[in-house]
């Protein structure tokens, strides 16, 4: 189940910088908001619901559901256009560039779990989740406002190359009060 989370987490990394510059980007946009919506509301209804007798469970099951929802078709995608499963050269170039980048994903981990567990250890659990929550949404909106801003980069750029900067005026004042219209 880690794989597939991690394979939707890969195909959004890899597709991220590329679809958004040629404005391809509207499938990485769904996978992105699907996967962080669907995070936030599975792990309320999994909470409110009562469906595993620990709340971390019914966390760990809310994060991990959507992921799989979104992982397996890319994953059934990649192996279907993939024309080998392993490739000894390919496998270990990957390895070699990607074990590097093990402790950083370890620790980015760490750092987002360690507020948590503060707050579980010091205060109590309830509240711990009720923190998870809050720092979801914040997540969310946090995603939304750079999905709209990456999707309109290519805009941007375009509209200087022209010397259109009134034009750019217009929408940054939108982009500007996003992040406090979603927050609401």
């Amino acid at each position: 189940i880690i794989s597939i989370d991690n394979i939707s987490e890969m195909y959004k990394a890899k597709n991220g910088n590329s679809r958004v510059l040629d404005q391809r980007y509207k499938k990485l946009v769904f996978v992105t908001i699907f996967t962080s919506i669907g995070v936030l509301i599975l792990q309320v209804i999994c909470c409110l619901c009562e469906i595993w007798e620990d709340r971390v469970s019914a966390v760990i099951w809310g994060s991990v559901i959507p992921s799989v929802l979104v992982g397996t078709p890319i994953l059934i995608s990649i192996l279907k256009k993939g024309k080998v499963l392993f490739d000894k050269d390919i496998w270990k170039g990957t390895i070699a560039f990607n074990v590097v980048l093990i402790p950083y994903y370890m620790s980015i981990t760490f750092l987002n779990q360690i507020d948590r567990v503060m707050i579980e250890r010091f205060i109590d659990a309830a509240h711990a989740g009720y923190y998870s929550v809050a720092y979801r949404a914040a997540s969310t909106i946090n995603i939304l406002t750079v999905a709209l801003n990456q999707s309109l980069m290519p805009w941007v750029f375009q509209k200087l190359k022209a010397n259109q900067e009134n034009e750019i005026k217009k929408v940054s004042i939108f982009i500007l009060i996003s992040p406090f219209i979603i927050s609401l």
